[in-house]
């Protein structure tokens, strides 16, 4: 998997010529790029074929496949952080190559139905991976106006469904919260669950490309925006919490 890291974070987007692409290489030149890879993928699948039942070939694959959607991401964005970085955003051209990349890979290990199922392919990371063409090019203050629309929604979405912003906060033992009642326990659960779900990845993606493009110090702020509304929101749930929790409905106990 190491390998399949560092064949894509090494290979050159410009094509092989060390430097940035003036023209946008054709479909048949980004596609033969990835020969070797997919020679050397298709070379050990088939040797491990040999040797696995096809449940464990499958989450071997699967495995790898993440690597690639990690991969791919680091490729495209610096990680989240208000500390500067030597990684800038790719040119329009090398962007368009990486995902052309990302889709030529979900058809090869997808095999015609043979290998992973398109649904574990196409999972949240990936979906989030296609999201960021949308705010990839858009002017560094279209971004910023962006994400601060996207904190507003979010923390009000947060506080009308009641959830709980820091969830690690209700599992710590001895705390009257692991003392309830099951059903009101699983239903905190649930909360927790569809809190992650609405976690705000969108705004990680735009951030992380204003890291790219130099915006260090809209960085730091809206970072400590976020973290002052996490304990905002907690604060707001450990006082519901001790006033007597969730509402008691008929189906509760």
């Amino acid at each position: 998997m190491d390998t399949v890291s560092n064949w894509l974070s090494n290979t050159r987007i410009s094509g092989g010529s060390g430097t940035r692409p003036s023209a946008r290489l054709t479909q048949d030149e980004i596609e033969d790029s990835l020969n070797p890879l997919f020679n050397y993928l298709n070379e050990n699948f088939s040797t491990l074929a040999n040797g696995l039942t096809r449940s464990m070939l499958l989450k071997v694959m699967t495995q790898t496949w993440k690597v690639v959607l990690h991969t791919v991401e680091s490729l495209l964005l610096p990680s989240l952080s208000d500390r500067r970085t030597t990684q800038t955003q790719l040119t329009s051209a090398e962007a368009d190559i990486v995902f052309h990349w990302l889709k030529s890979m979900r058809d090869f290990f997808y095999h015609d139905g043979n290998g992973p199922s398109l649904e574990v392919l196409q999972s949240q990371k990936y979906q989030e991976l296609m999201t960021i063409p949308v705010y990839y090019d858009l002017p560094t203050s279209e971004l910023k106006q962006e994400s601060e629309k996207m904190s507003s929604l979010s923390f009000k979405t947060l506080q009308e469904r009641n959830y709980f912003a820091l969830p690690e906060m209700i599992k710590r033992k001895n705390t009257v919260m692991a003392h309830r009642n099951k059903k009101i326990r699983n239903k905190q659960e649930e909360q927790i669950k569809n809190a992650k779900r609405e976690s705000p990845q969108t705004e990680d993606i735009i951030l992380r490309i204003l890291r790219a493009r130099g915006e260090i110090e809209y960085l730091s702020r809206r970072l400590k925006q976020r973290e002052r509304i996490a304990q905002t929101l907690a604060t707001e749930s450990i006082v519901r919490n001790a006033a007597g929790g969730f509402k008691r409905t008929d189906d509760t106990f």
